[in-house]
């Protein structure tokens, strides 16, 4: 064989290699193929979940089925929103896919798709502890062309071009608003504390009096009572558990609110350790019966029936949702609830009541 022939065949070789080196490099790369709008997700019936996890990096939030809709597994089972876990549902069923762009598990890292990388995770699961289905979230597409997502129980990567972002922690699921009680509407509160009690009302000019009586060198301080008198304006909790977690706690303290419709909360409030915790009640204390007249009866009456039926239905409701829970509140909140008296009294303004003047002298 001579020289030319030699040189021809090493030259070969060398493409040949490198033909080699690309086909493999390539058949690591993810492959695009388009195809029409689907959705990811078919054939879920909502009726068959019975709980649901949601998983974000440190995150995780199990939601389970019960008599009456969902609870929250992180917080002993406290009512979940129902609107909140209908949108998570329809929101996951209703992931549509444009195009799928790789099936090979060495890519899943890279594109965000493993447990331990993915944005979010969430698994429905069936009575019987099987899962019914689940999706993985994973990083967004370059230049935010769609989002890669995927099935758990297959290798197909799809790209969406709309994820709805999911709520991830325990608190999204929750209705936190205790009260939210109009001033107007407030007859008087009733404070008690260790070795006090006081009581806030209105007086016949509408301003907010204390009952008994008060040094009469002080005064009350207009922006600290409003606070008092409010204090269920705007009141959240900050997390809570079941009553029966909590058990060294000493609830020696309360705040009654009294609705002019006769309607009664409660507020038994402990402390320790310079945070809050409190437990919620109800009554209608209007315990005349309401009847029928046997002539007729004017709208107003009517609708002064229809309102009370409705304070005491309200009150009976506020009664079963909170019975059994511990909540806690923020400090700012806590204060309003627990004033002592004193910090409510000013000293009086001195008023000076010394009209005279000196008379210049007349000259002569």
């Amino acid at each position: 064989m001579n020289n030319r022939n030699l040189i021809i065949l090493s030259i070969v070789s060398v493409l040949l290699i490198i033909w080699a080196v690309c086909q493999s490099h390539f058949s690591n790369k993810p492959s695009v193929t388009r195809k029409a709008d689907t959705y990811l997700i078919q054939g879920l019936d909502p009726d068959d979940i019975n709980s649901i996890i949601i998983e974000k990096k440190e995150n995780s939030v199990t939601l389970e089925r019960n008599e009456n809709g969902f609870g929250v597994k992180e917080k002993d089972g406290y009512p979940a929103i129902s609107k909140q876990i209908n949108t998570l549902i329809t929101d996951c069923i209703d992931i549509r896919t444009s195009e799928l762009y790789t099936d090979n598990p060495d890519n899943f890292k890279d594109l965000g798709l493993t447990e331990d990388s993915a944005q979010n995770m969430v698994k429905f699961f069936k009575s019987s502890g099987d899962m019914l289905t689940g999706i993985i979230i994973g990083k967004d597409k370059e230049q935010g062309n769609g989002t890669f997502v995927k099935l758990i129980s297959n290798n197909n990567v799809y790209v969406t071009p709309s994820m709805p972002y999911i709520n991830s922690t325990a608190n999204d699921y929750l209705n936190q608003e205790l009260f939210s009680i109009i001033s107007n509407d407030i007859s008087f509160v009733t404070i008690q504390n260790t070795g006090e009690t006081y009581t806030l009302k209105r007086d016949e000019e509408d301003k907010i009096a204390v009952s008994g009586d008060i040094p009469g060198e002080k005064e009350l301080k207009e922006g600290e009572v409003d606070s008092v008198f409010t204090a269920l304006s705007n009141l959240h909790f900050k997390d809570v558990k079941k009553k029966e977690s909590f058990s060294e706690l000493n609830f020696d303290k309360e705040y009654i609110c009294m609705l002019k419709d006769s309607t009664k909360y409660t507020i038994n409030i402990a402390e320790k350790e310079e945070t809050t915790y409190i437990t919620c009640t109800a009554e209608f204390t209007d315990k005349s019966p309401v009847v029928k007249d046997k002539g007729t009866e004017s709208e107003e009456e009517l609708k002064k029936k229809e309102a009370k039926l409705i304070a005491n239905d309200d009150a009976e409701r506020f009664k079963a949702r909170h019975k059994g829970w511990v909540y806690e509140i923020q400090k700012h909140n806590a204060g309003n609830l627990t004033k002592e008296l004193a910090s409510l009294l000013k000293d009086k303004e001195k008023v000076n009541n010394d009209t005279s003047k000196e008379e210049p002298e007349q000259e002569g």
